[in-house]
């Protein structure tokens, strides 16, 4: 085991509420800007619509194997 001097923080995982300054609950811990989110991924009522999120994840990996696959094929060429 290397000791590396820096002090290593573990999360167990569990919610915590958050506070502001006034005792109320906040909304979470991450709440973007509206002009944040590009405008393919808002959804009509002001949030951010996930599934268009996992549409465009998903293609995005597809088009990532297909290409890996064409180089692969290519290089096998020669």
């Amino acid at each position: 085991m290397i000791y590396s001097g820096h002090a290593h923080t573990y999360y167990t995982g569990t919610a915590v509420a958050r506070r502001d300054g006034n005792g109320n609950e906040g909304g979470g811990a991450y709440q973007p800007r509206p002009e944040a989110i590009p405008r393919r991924y808002r959804d009509g009522r002001g949030g951010i619509n996930l599934e268009r999120v996992r549409q465009d994840q998903r293609r995005a990996r597809r088009d990532l194997v297909r290409a890996a696959a064409r180089r692969l094929r290519a290089f096998w060429r020669g």
